[in-house]
């Protein structure tokens, strides 16, 4: 039960507290240009909406 969406999540921001900001930046873009493009668009969706909140 350990492969899980929400163990990968918590896996990525336990790494993410030990990337320095290019780090982040770097794996952020590199990770978003492998998106197929309705994902992309899900996740720009959902990075905006929490935005606006």
């Amino acid at each position: 039960m350990r492969d899980t969406p929400l163990h990968r999540l918590d896996e990525a921001a336990f790494w993410a507290d030990y990337a320095d900001l290019e780090e982040l930046d770097a794996y952020c873009l590199a990770s978003f240009k492998r998106m197929k493009p309705a994902r992309q668009a899900a996740f720009l969706e959902h990075v905006q909406r929490r935005q606006a909140a």
